[in-house]
């Protein structure tokens, strides 16, 4: 029986077809779960920079408590989120009514190697509020 296959050669195309077309569909498979990640991990990095720029416009130690509130946010169903998100604030606002930005960066990890590893940057802007 395996003698008479392996001399058959009417099946080899099909066989290097669909090969070939496994590939493809693999590939694309983890092309859109990649893109499927990135923009999972974008909304992940915009929530976590409001909510940073919220918690800091309310606090007397803005830059630390955005940073706390920002390394929280996602540690319950991110791995690896409080080691790898990054906070940073251009400008600190030190009288209410001022303008309070809190930038958030995370570098999102890639599925396969031929992926390069995509920082997704997010921005919130919230108003100094006086402390009672």
């Amino acid at each position: 029986m395996l003698r008479k296959f392996l001399k058959d050669k009417r099946g080899v195309s099909e066989t290097v077809a669909t090969a070939g077309m496994t590939l493809i569909m693999f590939l694309l498979f983890s092309l859109m779960l990649q893109i499927v990640i990135l923009g999972t991990f974008q909304i992940a990095v915009n929530e976590a920079a409001f909510e940073a720029a919220r918690s800091a416009a309310r606090s007397s130690t803005p830059y630390a408590t955005a940073v706390q509130t920002a390394q929280n946010f996602g540690k319950g169903f991110i791995a690896n989120w409080s080691n790898n998100v990054n906070v940073t604030m251009p400008q600190t606002a030190s009288q209410a009514g001022q303008l309070l930005t809190v930038q958030v960066s995370y570098n999102v990890p890639t599925l396969l190697t031929i992926f390069k590893p995509t920082p997704v940057y997010g921005q919130s802007t919230q108003i100094l509020e006086e402390q009672p």
